[in-house]
C-alpha cells in the first residue's frame, strides 16, 4: 500500500523544497546538507555548508526573496558543516550550538518552532539535532542516508552513545528526516534508516 505523502517536496532554486518553507541545499562534500527554514520574511539556517558556491547559492536566494536571517543553528563544528558561517552570520544573527544550548530548548521564529535535541554519538558527543514543528528532524551527522555509520563513527564518534541516541529518536516516529549527509528520507523510510544504523553500529 502506497504511503500518504505529508510533504510537498520539489526542486526550487537549486535546492530541495519541502512545503515551500524548508529548503535543503547539498554541498559537494559527500552530499552534506544545509537547511534554510523560512517563516514570512525571517529565516533560520541549520548548518552552514561545506563549500563557497553552495553558500553563495543559498545567500542569493535569501537576498532575492528579502529574507532576514535571524538564527544559525550548528549541529556540530566539523568543517563541512560550518564553512559559510560568515556568509550568513551578519550583525544580530544568533548562533546556537551544543555549548550554548540545553537539551529540549525551544527557539521560536514566526510560525516555526525549533526544538534543540542534544544527540551524542558524533563529534566527541558535542552534537545536536533540530526538530521543526514537532515532525521534521534535521538530524546532523547522527543520521546519514549515503554513508556507512561505521565510517562516520571514526570521526570523533562513540558507538554506545550513538546507539542510545538513535533508539530515542526511533521512539519519536518522525515523518521526515534531513540527514547530515545524503538525500532526505520520509515516511516509513525514516525509522527504517534508523534501525539500519543501529544494526550496523552493533556489528
Amino acid at each position: 500500500m502506497e504511503e500518504i505523502k505529508l510533504f510537498n517536496i520539489s526542486e526550487n532554486a537549486g535546492m530541495v523544497s519541502i512545503n515551500d518553507e524548508i529548503f535543503v541545499s547539498s554541498g559537494s562534500y559527500y552530499h552534506v546538507n544545509m537547511t534554510l527554514i523560512v517563516s514570512g520574511n525571517e529565516g533560520t539556517i541549520v548548518d552552514a555548508g561545506s563549500d563557497t558556491p553552495e553558500g553563495e547559492r543559498v545567500k542569493s536566494y535569501i537576498d532575492q526573496n528579502g529574507i532576514e536571517i535571524k538564527n544559525i543553528i550548528l549541529t556540530h563544528r566539523h568543517s563541512d558543516h560550518v564553512r559559510n558561517i560568515q556568509t550568513f552570520g551578519e550583525e544580530g544573527v544568533v548562533v546556537y550550538e551544543f555549548n550554548n544550548t540545553e537539551d529540549g530548548q525551544i527557539i521560536e521564529m514566526g510560525d516555526k518552532k525549533f526544538i534543540i535535541m542534544h544527540t551524542p554519538g558524533h563529534y566527541d558527543d558535542m552534537h545536536l539535532s533540530v526538530v521543526v514543528n514537532d515532525n521534521i528532524l534535521i538530524a546532523g551527522d547522527i543520521l546519514t542516508s549515503n554513508l556507512d555509520p561505521l565510517l562516520v563513527v571514526t570521526y570523533g564518534g562513540n558507538k554506545e552513545s550513538w546507539i542510545n541516541t538513535l533508539q530515542g529518536i526511533l521512539e519519536k516516529d518522525y515523518k521526515l528526516a534531513i540527514p547530515g549527509h545524503g538525500p532526505i528520507v520520509e515516511g516509513s523510510k525514516v525509522n527504517k534508516l534508523i534501525v539500519e544504523h543501529i544494526e550496523q553500529l552493533n556489528q
